[in-house]
């Protein structure tokens, strides 16, 4: 194994991006200052890298724009601060939430199709590609600050934690990987999110952790950024004496955030200028949205600011025709958080509006805008993912969950992500809870860096896995996953058999860990292409490796499928079917294997998420 010596965590958000750097042997964790350009003039150093990928017109800058001293070509791609702040005025050229496209399974992640609708002649970016853009700034950025610092810290001895949303799937977890390592990064493991800003707090508090949570503390971790929502349940057991931690539930993938606020403001502002006969195009309200951004923060950051003056560029041509003013104020902001964070019911769950049957391709934003309905559909979603699970029912036990509610009822929360900034936020958040909890107010675990908390944990997570001291959340696979299985019976006319399924990882399956099916065995066609079909379920906690599914299409969730022809080393088998047991494996970043060996020859083949074979 190699001689690693630092920890480099990188919160790839969907929003900005940062990076947190560490040493095997100190819990010292320090931010990375991300060399960028600032604007068309400057560059500079921040801990916030935007999301942000900008396609100039080849004619746009000329020579005149700064360039990092890795880049051959200045102009592509532009990242970061500069790529936001000048794409928000030609929005037509400028990526953003690449990483939300990589989990949509309506679209394919290595296809060029962002911007989304622009039809630019220097041609669109996969989401993948642009995903590995960023990447390549941020290991560049890292190797230059590392230099600066007169560090040794290199590609090759540095343990790289890469943060993923707790619910991505397998495929989007692989090609999270394959941007990280076209990239050039190497020695990389994958952390779900909610899990890294947990890190980041017990690495905040050490010791003293302990005396803050008890056995039976059910522990919410609230992650909400500019882009998703991602929640995640930890509960503290005891073990011959030492604490330990489970993480036992992960929320579904939401695509609602801060950015859903600034567009409500934003369409706020946009309605009162209409009133007064002034009209916003397309291009002017997404300039809208970026000045409201910066509103919003202030209105965050200083409680004494009643009103903050905005202005978008105006398209007449007179000299006062420059520009429309806009006045943001705290009322207004005020009643457009009510609209996404009012006091409802632990009974309230999101409503699916009734949709067109036609619709605009695009991504699944959330048709429920009210986040507290989202954590509602959580906290039932954990109690039925855990009520058959012998196991994690033994662990709430000692949390005195009710059994006759059908939710879990938290005991504290942490929370994370850039909309906590607001006070405002975090106490109806807070709020809500309290009433859904009962009389024991809730636990909030504080300190975390809202901005910065993923990444500063992935790198304590990283360097816990370097010295083999500290303490680790146990979390495993949040889902079951299962293979199809064509059913052995006679044709009937009219008559489609039920597709059945076998489960090849339970729930909860550790990384690392690998499960054999020696008990069945079951025939794999050569020679010919044939199709494999994936299930998925968050809620068959019960299922163990080989579990057998006999209706997959109405019980389970299709994950993905697939045709390939597999060939044995023996021609003459090929076109047959051999007999197989199935292995299955989560490595260590997290991503799925499948393998089929033949017992009688030992021969095996590989097949993973990202439809790779071997």
């Amino acid at each position: 194994m190699k001689d690693l010596k630092y920890s480099l965590g990188i919160d790839l958000g969907t929003s900005n991006c940062s990076m947190a750097l560490s040493t095997k042997h100190s819990p010292e964790v320090e931010m990375v200052a991300i060399r960028q350009v600032l604007s068309q003039d400057t560059i500079g150093e921040k801990t916030l890298f935007p999301s942000a990928y900008y396609i100039p017109h080849p004619s746009e800058f000329g020579d005149h724009l700064p360039s990092m001293n890795w880049q051959d070509n200045p102009i592509e791609p532009i990242t970061g601060f500069f790529a936001l702040a000048h794409g928000s005025e030609t929005s037509n050229r400028l990526i953003t939430s690449a990483k939300s496209w990589l989990c949509d399974r309506r679209f394919d992640p290595n296809q060029a199709i962002l911007p989304w609708k622009s039809e630019i002649e220097e041609g669109q970016r996969s989401p993948t590609a642009v995903s590995t853009a960023l990447l390549v700034h941020l290991k560049n950025a890292f190797l230059e600050y590392s230099n600066k610092k007169e560090w040794d810290a290199s590609i090759e001895n540095t343990a790289i934690t890469l943060t993923v949303p707790a619910s991505f799937d397998e495929i989007a977890r692989n090609q999270t990987l394959l941007a990280a390592e076209s990239a050039g990064f190497e020695n990389i493991t994958l952390l779900e999110e909610p899990q890294a800003a947990f890190y980041s707090w017990l690495n905040q508090e050490d010791a003293s952790w302990r005396e803050q949570v008890q056995p039976g503390d059910l522990i919410l971790v609230c992650d909400i950024g500019g882009g998703t929502s991602d929640m995640s349940l930890v509960v503290v057991s005891e073990s011959e004496g030492n604490l330990e931690l489970n993480r036992i539930c992960v929320g579904n993938h939401l695509l609602l955030g801060g950015d859903n606020i600034d567009l409500a403001l934003a369409y706020t502002l946009k309605f009162q200028a209409e009133e007064q006969d002034k009209r916003i195009d397309e291009n002017q309200l997404k300039e809208l949205v970026y000045a409201v951004r910066k509103a919003k923060e202030s209105f965050s950051k200083d409680p004494s600011v009643d009103s903050i003056p905005l202005s978008v560029a105006s398209k007449g041509s007179g000299l006062f025709e420059s520009a429309i003013s806009f006045d943001l104020t705290r009322q207004v902001y005020n009643q457009v958080i009510d609209g996404f964070f009012p006091k409802t019911e632990i009974t309230e769950l999101p409503v699916n509006q009734l949709q067109e049957g036609l619709q605009e391709l695009g991504l699944q934003y959330e048709t429920e805008p009210i986040v507290s309905k989202h954590i509602a559909a959580f906290l039932h979603q954990c109690k039925n993912s855990v009520s058959n699970n012998v196991e994690i029912e033994s662990i709430l036990n000692e949390a005195n969950q009710d059994p006759s509610i059908p939710y879990l009822k938290p005991t504290a929360i942490l929370f994370n992500g850039g909309v906590f900034n607001s006070s405002l936020i975090k106490d109806k958040v807070s709020s809500v809870l309290n009433s859904w909890c009962g009389d024991k107010k809730l636990k909030e675990l504080t300190g975390n860096s809202l901005d910065l908390a993923v990444a500063k944990g992935a790198s304590a997570y990283g360097r816990t896995k370097l010295s083999g001291k500290g303490i680790r959340i146990r979390a495993g696979s949040a889902q079951s996953y299962y293979i199809g299985i064509e059913s052995s019976m006679p044709a009937i006319p009219g008559f489609k058999p039920p597709v059945k399924a076998i489960c090849i990882v339970p729930y909860g399956m550790e990384e690392g860990n690998e499960q054999v099916l020696t008990s069945q065995s079951f025939g794999l066609l050569t020679g010919k292409k044939v199709g494999f079909r994936f299930f998925s379920s968050k809620t068959r906690t019960q299922d163990r490796m080989g579990s057998s599914i006999q209706n997959a299409e109405s019980d389970l969730e299709e994950y993905q499928s697939l045709q390939i022809e597999i060939n044995t080393k023996n021609e003459e088998e090929n076109g047959q079917i051999i007999p197989v047991e199935l292995h299955s494996k989560l490595s260590e970043l997290g991503t799925l294997e499948l393998w089929m060996q033949n017992p009688n020859t030992n021969e095996k083949w590989k097949l993973e998420f990202d439809v790779r074979t071997q």
